[in-house]
């Protein structure tokens, strides 16, 4: 799956807590060169677990800055930032992956996606 820009398109904190099922939040931006290299292994990885979801998994991949209060309210401070909730509840943290089983662990820890392959 070829990731999409960071969106400025951002829900509320309370818009994610009331979120059900497993979600996953990438905070960065575009021209940050360790997003750029984080892309290849959390498109791979990630584009697997949407698909093989079924639904069952959201992605958002938000455009973040300090001024921006999702990221803050989440103590985000480096980018990328992979979070991973469940019921809107953090369940596990990812920062700067730079290999697909960094982001596969994360997925583990939502419980519902067992052996993810990218």
């Amino acid at each position: 799956m070829p990731l999409q820009a960071h969106t400025t398109n951002h829900p509320t904190r309370a818009a994610v807590e009331a979120m059900r099922g497993n979600v996953v939040i990438e905070f960065g931006v575009d021209w940050c060169p360790h997003c750029q290299r984080a892309a290849g292994p959390v498109a791979a990885v990630l584009g697997a677990a949407v698909a093989q979801a079924a639904g069952a998994l959201q992605y958002l991949r938000l455009e973040d800055e300090r001024t921006r209060p999702l990221g803050r309210s989440f103590n985000v401070k480096r980018w990328p930032t992979l979070l991973f909730l469940q019921d809107g509840v953090e369940v596990a943290r990812v920062v700067r992956p730079t290999t697909a089983a960094e982001v596969v662990a994360g997925l583990e820890q939502l419980g519902s996606h067992r052996e993810v392959q990218p």
